[in-house]
């Protein structure tokens, strides 16, 4: 019933929003998963093109490029990762994401980043449309399918806590993050991944950066939660007066 519920919150969220999405968009809920489906992996698929193509003229709020820190206990991974709030034409907020490899731990393997914090920030927004653009350059998983466009190989929205997780590689195949790649010499990154929501105001979050035991953490972009945690009201209110006040439109589907 609950899920039901949430389903229906979702559509309401979406007409309330004015949103038109791509013909392949599919609402990510609590406890869904969205595979990469171009490269035959099964299940929904998630939107794969770019965050422009699929909602449209954007207004850039803000950017953060946070460098990896490793989390004690653990031989970590090193790295950046790239966060930026959109807003769509509708006023909701979107939000994306990339992370580059850092040469310095060549043979470091990145598989799973989630993004979440002790608010649980994704628990209060519905994401009408998930994807990833391919424009990521990353190393083929050992087993098929795999590829090397940095998209992930699936998405998932957590069931109870509501966290992202983008999982590159599964049981060998998909795709990882290296700090040197074989082929190209240089540093593997991801594609850009993103979310579009129905929020109107973000905070500071967290991301954390897996591989088995390697664990690295990095501050990111998310939706204020409903109600701020302590010490982020203030984050919140410069969301919200971002939005109120930076209004450049970036139109990325131009010529």
């Amino acid at each position: 019933m609950e899920r039901v519920i949430r389903k229906l919150c979702c559509a309401l969220a979406i007409v309330a929003a004015g949103w038109v999405g791509t013909a392949s968009a599919v609402p990510l809920m609590p406890g869904d998963v969205q595979v990469n489906g171009a490269e035959g992996v099964a299940g929904v698929g998630y939107t794969q093109s770019t965050l422009a193509a699929a909602a449209g003229p954007l207004t850039l709020l803000a950017g953060l490029s946070s460098p990896l820190n490793q989390l004690a206990g653990n031989e970590g991974l090193a790295g950046t990762f790239d966060s930026f709030v959109y807003q769509t034409n509708s006023g909701n907020l979107a939000f994306e994401y990339r992370y580059t490899a850092a040469p310095s731990n060549p043979d470091a393997e990145n598989t799973r980043i989630t993004i979440n914090d002790p608010s649980n920030p994704f628990m209060s927004v519905s994401i009408l449309d998930a994807g990833s653009d391919g424009t990521g350059s990353s190393t083929a998983g050992v087993n098929p399918p795999s590829w090397t466009d940095g998209d992930p190989n699936f998405i998932l929205r957590q069931g109870v806590t509501e966290h992202i997780i983008y999982q590159l590689r599964a049981g060998g195949s998909g795709t990882s993050i290296l700090g040197t790649n074989a082929i190209t010499g240089l540093a593997d990154f991801t594609a850009a991944m993103w979310l579009v929501t129905d929020a109107d105001t973000f905070a500071i979050s967290n991301a954390a950066f897996a591989n088995g035991g390697a664990v690295s953490g990095a501050q990111t972009f998310a939706p204020a939660a409903l109600v701020p945690v302590p010490g982020t009201m203030l984050l919140l209110i410069s969301g919200t007066l971002l939005i109120s006040r930076k209004r450049k439109t970036i139109d990325f589907t131009a010529g």
